[in-house]
């Protein structure tokens, strides 16, 4: 069996279960992987024979672009037993200020925050590789 790795899931007090995965680019599939790694944790940890809990899942974009979405959502559909959406939140590093992270006590964050200078660096690189 392939062992498989979530970013993040917390578990508090036995009670509260958080899956948090943080994205550094664009990937099309992101919100299958938080859903397959919230059921293989579901499946793990399930306390009722017939009863699966998700974690609360939470992507985090380490990067900025162009329309991206404030949530993904997959449709589980079970045949005649209907369909469900599957939500996943979406938390936009790169629109926050560090003062943002302080106030909703994300300062963890803050240190990813130097990505926004990427491609300054980058481009910076560029003009350096022209130049020699």
């Amino acid at each position: 069996m392939k062992r498989t790795l979530a970013d993040t899931i917390l578990t508090i007090n036995d009670q509260y279960t958080y899956h948090i995965e943080a994205q550094a680019y664009k990937d099309e599939a992101i919100e299958f992987r938080v859903f397959d790694y919230s059921y293989k944790h579901a499946l793990i940890t399930r306390n009722y024979k017939n009863v699966l809990r998700f974690p609360e899942p939470k992507i985090v974009y380490l990067y900025s672009g162009r329309n991206l979405p404030d949530e993904e959502i997959i449709t589980l559909d079970f045949g005649t037993q209907g369909t469900f959406d599957y939500h996943v939140p979406v938390y936009k590093l790169m629109e926050r200020s560090p003062q943002e992270l302080d106030e909703q006590n994300m300062i963890i964050l803050i240190p990813f925050m130097i990505l926004r200078s990427r491609k300054q660096l980058e481009k910076s690189r560029s003009k350096e590789d022209i130049n020699d």
